[in-house]
């Protein structure tokens, strides 16, 4: 009897044993040993050492100036969403599913037809409220509204922890972008490249607005404004350092 009860024993345990192993997963390195320079030791060149191998077998992409391992992963990722999307297209599945409300998203956004058709009416409200600043205070007014609408305007604010102080969060604003890369663009009278680049914004502004419903005549005169001297105005103003000025509200 107690060598029958043993065996059961030893058989529920081998039932058991079998039951609780699994196949234990291969493990895959993230580090790609292939992207290593093997010739050079990482005492005395560490970059080299991690990088070489990928300097050495990677060109740069005619689309890029500088190209990294992050514009790999980018290419990548972004490839996949699109798949992602445009099976969502051709498939959109149940209605209310997300893959249908993808799909409709992404065959709004490219029904070129339809976009050219309506023209400037989804955003004649937008222009209307433009046109009609004539103060500073319907300035700050249209301002508000174009950001609650997130549409870009002159500024930006964010919150977060106090650069003095942080225990407490502070609501900082600061200046937006002035169209060319830096208010250079717009000082420099001797660069060749940036007369080139002011040259070609002003007929640029010239037909974004004509495309506003501007007249011709009265859509070069606004570019003109624009240019001189308004945003020369802006970058003599644009700070070039980062500072921080606290008030008050």
């Amino acid at each position: 009897m107690i060598k029958r009860t043993n065996c059961l024993i030893l058989f529920a345990i081998a039932i058991v044993a079998g039951c609780n192993s699994k196949t234990e997963p291969e493990l895959i390195s993230g580090v790609h040993l292939d992207s290593l320079d093997r010739s050079t030791r990482p005492q005395d060149d560490f970059y080299q050492f991690a990088n070489g191998g990928w300097l050495d077998s990677t060109e740069i992409p005619e689309i890029y100036s500088g190209y990294t391992v992050y514009h790999e992963v980018n290419e990548r990722v972004e490839k996949a969403l699109r798949e992602i999307i445009e099976t969502a297209a051709d498939s959109p599945g149940k209605k209310g599913s997300e893959s249908q409300q993808v799909g409709d998203i992404y065959g709004s956004w490219m029904d070129v037809d339809t976009i050219n058709a309506a023209g400037i009416a989804p955003v004649q409200r937008e222009l209307e409220l433009v046109a009609a600043v004539d103060s500073v205070s319907s300035l700050v007014g249209a301002m508000a509204e174009l950001s609650r609408r997130d549409i870009m305007v002159p500024y930006a604010r964010y919150v977060e922890p106090d650069r003095e102080d942080s225990t407490s969060n502070t609501l900082y604003f600061y200046q937006r972008g002035i169209t060319m890369p830096n208010r250079d663009y717009y000082l420099q009278p001797d660069n060749e490249n940036f007369t080139q680049a002011r040259s070609e914004l002003r007929p640029y502004i010239g037909k974004m607005l004509l495309r506003s419903g501007l007249d011709e005549a009265a859509a070069h005169a606004a570019a003109e404004r624009v240019l001189t001297p308004f945003m020369k105005h802006l970058a003599h103003r644009r700070a070039t350092e980062c500072g921080c000025h606290p008030r008050s509200v």
